[in-house]
């Protein structure tokens, strides 16, 4: 089966935790490759023995940096423009350690950055000595190895060598996410930072190859298909993790969930397998010994996909905007994937509540926009449905929404708060407005709007007031018997 090739962030940071010669050998490999460090438009300039295949794939580079700056806004800096012509590249060896009878990852502090649920050595025998020593403390451990890393723009990182070993999609999709690290990271957030850049790198490179090849073009339909791979591995990761969930968090004596959880990877390895065989090619999670560590080394990576494709898929499939609107949900939540999740669940919230009143234009408006948040079922089922089916889809979306036990409880939570989200859309749509240009009218900013229709900020009598004027109609404010 082939290896995906994992991309990670390696701090070289000196910290408590680390020896003196973890510290000097990984500061001593990371001087290495940039002493090695060559410009790319150098190489490129320069006669030499460079094959056709290997010049094309770093002119592709040059020009996925391009358009990483000017289409999707990400920090490049000088990151990818070069090549590191290492003798002997090194391999890299990363750990990841979790605790035996719950789905929490074993962490490791680095300044700046905070906790990391993974630590990557350049030494194998370093990286099994750390595996054996969080194995006698009672965590499983596993280790594999990566293809990249970035240091999130403190220095400029090149392209390692072993990277033209990849086909142009894949490549394309690396550099993309790491650069995407050079441009977003939440400090302690490693499975958000890791998911959301796996979601970069795959719609990035998608957004690229479209732009320059076309719909149509081989690599473009490859890059499609292994999206909706990495989405199908995620949607059976997130079962898997709360099958073992519902496990961990049972009465059972802590024996008996170690015996249990073996049934359970059988259990799971058994069903990978009769995936789509496409699907269950694109990993080792079929092959490998499977224990709590491997589990939350795929969900690192794969970590709610499908949320993030909704969210673009709501954003009109623009991506800069869609990254824009998630690192902006992130950057000030305890819990990014859960304000992510609940700003999301609060848009349909908002849709599904609008029952079976009278069609008016803000009702049409928002029945466009659920067009959005169901294109993935309607793709599912194309040739099915008819024009006015819009109460079908969304019931359709309600009750397939219903299943997810968090969707459920915020449904049945904030039914009070969405009658204030509610009025202030419908207001916002039936005056026909984006909130870009609600946005200008009230003179602030588009994110701002976004804020307070997503319920993420309480806004005061004032507020409600301007919004009422900027969007034409007129506040009122009312007091009900509790029992009304």
């Amino acid at each position: 089966m082939r290896v995906r090739p994992w991309v990670l962030l390696i701090c070289l940071c000196v910290l408590p935790a680390c020896t003196p010669l973890y510290i000097l050998r990984a500061g001593y490999e990371e001087a290495k490759i940039l002493w090695y460090r060559r410009p790319i438009a150098d190489i490129l300039r320069q006669p030499g023995p460079l094959d056709l295949s290997t010049q094309e794939k770093l002119r592709l580079v040059l020009r996925v940096r391009t358009f990483a700056e000017q289409d999707l806004g990400f920090r490049v800096g000088g990151s990818y423009g070069s090549l590191s012509e290492l003798p002997s590249p090194p391999t890299i060896y990363v750990i990841t350690a979790a605790h035996r009878t719950r789905l929490e990852a074993y962490t490791w502090w680095f300044p700046i950055v905070g906790r990391v649920s993974y630590k990557g050595f350049f030494d194998s025998a370093q990286a099994d000595a750390e595996a054996r020593r969080l194995e006698t403390q009672g965590f499983d451990t596993y280790m594999r190895t990566a293809a990249a890393f970035s240091t999130l723009g403190w220095f400029a990182d090149p392209l390692l060598p072993q990277l033209l070993g990849y086909d142009g999609a894949t490549l394309a999709n690396i550099v993309l996410h790491e650069l995407f690290h050079n441009t977003f990271y939440l400090s302690g957030q490693t499975a958000f930072n890791e998911s959301l850049a796996n979601f970069a790198g795959y719609r990035g490179a998608l957004a690229f190859f479209v732009k320059t090849h076309g719909e149509t073009h081989a690599l473009t339909r490859h890059l499609r298909a292994a999206w909706e791979k990495e989405l199908a591995v995620s949607h059976f990761l997130e079962q898997a993790r709360q099958r073992l969930t519902a496990l961990y968090d049972s009465a059972l004596p802590e024996a008996e969930k170690m015996a249990r959880r073996k049934d359970v990877f059988t259990q799971l390895q058994a069903e990978f397998r009769q995936l789509p065989g496409a699907v269950a090619q694109t990993s080792d999670f079929a092959s490998v010994q499977l224990n709590n560590a491997v589990i939350l080394h795929y969900l690192t990576y794969l970590q709610d996909l499908r949320v993030f494709e909704q969210v673009y898929e709501q954003h009109d499939r623009d991506l800069r905007r869609t990254l824009d609107a998630i690192t902006a949900l992130a950057e000030d939540a305890e819990q990014p994937f859960e304000a992510v999740r609940k700003t999301y669940y609060r848009r349909i919230m908002i849709l599904l509540s609008d029952g079976g009143g009278p069609a008016g234009g803000g009702v049409a408006r928002l029945r466009e926009e659920v067009a959005q948040d169901t294109a993935p079922c309607a793709r599912d089922r194309q040739g099915t449905d008819e024009a006015g089916d819009d109460m079908t889809k969304l019931k359709d979306l309600k009750a397939h929404l219903m299943e997810d036990a968090e969707f459920r409880e915020e449904y049945a939570r904030v039914d009070e708060e969405y009658a204030l989200i509610e009025a202030l859309v419908r207001a916002r749509t039936a005056a026909k407005l984006t909130q870009a240009e609600l946005a200008r009218r009230l003179g602030t900013t588009q994110s701002a709007v976004a804020r307070l229709e997503g319920g993420r900020v309480s806004p005061s009598f004032a507020t409600l007031r301007r919004y009422a004027a900027a969007t034409g109609t007129r506040l009122t404010v009312g007091l009900v018997p509790a029992d009304g």
